[in-house]
């Protein structure tokens, strides 16, 4: 059933429920009240817990560097050291959302990518901490993180074998055995999504998997959870139509409960790996089944064949797996048509 990871009131792997995230880090825009509004919507929809990224512009060295990407009904360029510098938060917000997302029944965490940004969500009394894929060579954050204690949490992304192996090693070795790795990927070719990555994770290295879900394919989320991801990531915006990064990927607040309920179905109907028919399916079988039954009249000690027996619903009777136990022995009793043969009518 594989390891469990506690986080709060909440479980990680090992059979439980799928965890529920909903991403914020930079639907937020960096504005606390719309961090807290999102958090609000995010815990009435049903989700588990809130990521936020808590991001430091100086950890670019090239402030001229520009990003492209969808935002609102367009494109957006933005030179990244700026786009990056409007997501920030003081260490003092950071602790008043930690504690609205917890007023709100929520766990509150957030992606560091940089040492300090640990220290920060420290006091902020995170039960796990998250990288971001950009982050997974780097062992001074790796190091950072393990030595608080907590379980880690990475998105793959860019990392092959060897990078994913080198972070569960440096991980390790500073003390936190507690992983989850979370399959995502950066592409619109699906022959470059490798969704079994999440089945073939789970079973070679017996670390929890989970997937960082791209945006509003949600047929990607349920594929995930039928490959057994036991965490989900999914971006959320007050709207869409909002200026800035990812808002154009992100449920909007009316589609949030509707997807929560979509995903605790189909993973519901997941169920066990035992053949075990449903209940309506064992009633139905009494319906429609077959059952050995005389195809015409049958005379006393006249021979069972092809010619006077059949199989005719409903499946109350003998199975006709058994029907070729009947053949050639004498019938003990005149039998009307259409009757469903007992044991008695083999065995006198």
């Amino acid at each position: 059933m594989g390891k469990t990871i506690k986080v709060e009131n909440k479980k990680i792997g090992g059979g439980h429920s799928c965890f529920l995230t909903a991403e914020a880090g930079t639907t937020c825009n960096g504005d606390l009240k719309t961090a807290k509004e999102l958090a609000d919507l995010a815990a009435e929809a049903g989700f588990d817990a809130i990521k936020f990224q808590t991001i430091d512009p100086e950890q670019l060295s090239d402030k001229s560097t520009r990003y492209r990407f969808k935002s609102g009904t367009g494109w957006s360029d933005e030179n990244m050291y700026d786009l990056f510098k409007g997501l920030t938060f003081s260490s003092e917000a950071w602790q008043d959302l930690a504690r609205h997302v917890r007023s709100r029944g929520l766990i509150f965490f957030s992606t560091a990518d940089f040492l300090a940004g640990v220290d920060i969500l420290e006091a902020c009394e995170v039960p796990l901490h998250k990288m971001g894929s950009w982050d997974v060579t780097y062992e001074p954050l790796i190091i950072k993180m393990a030595q608080t204690g907590k379980p880690l949490m990475l998105d793959l992304g860019p990392a092959g074998s060897a990078d994913i192996l080198n972070f569960l090693d440096v991980a390790r070795q500073h003390g936190q055995g507690e992983i989850v790795l979370l399959h995502d990927f950066h592409t619109e070719r699906p022959e470059e999504m490798n969704m079994r990555n999440i089945g073939y994770l789970k079973k070679t290295l017996g670390v929890a998997v989970g997937f960082s879900s791209p945006g509003l394919d949600h047929d990607l989320d349920i594929l995930a959870l039928g490959l057994g991801a036991e965490v989900l990531e999914k971006r959320i915006t007050l709207s869409r139509n909002m200026t800035g990064h990812h808002h154009a990927l992100s449920l909007e607040p009316q589609e949030m409960r509707p997807w929560i309920e979509r995903m605790r179905f189909a993973e519901a109907s997941l169920g066990s790996r035992e053949i075990r028919p449903s209940e309506g399916d064992r009633m139905g079988a009494h319906q429609y089944w077959r059952s050995i039954c005389s195809s015409r009249p049958i005379r006393r000690g006249e021979p069972y064949g092809p010619s006077n027996l059949d199989g005719k619903r409903p499946g109350t009777g003998l199975p006709t797996r058994y029907l070729s136990k009947f053949w050639g022995a004498l019938a003990p009793r005149d039998i009307a048509a259409d009757t469903l043969l007992r044991w008695e009518d083999l065995y006198g």
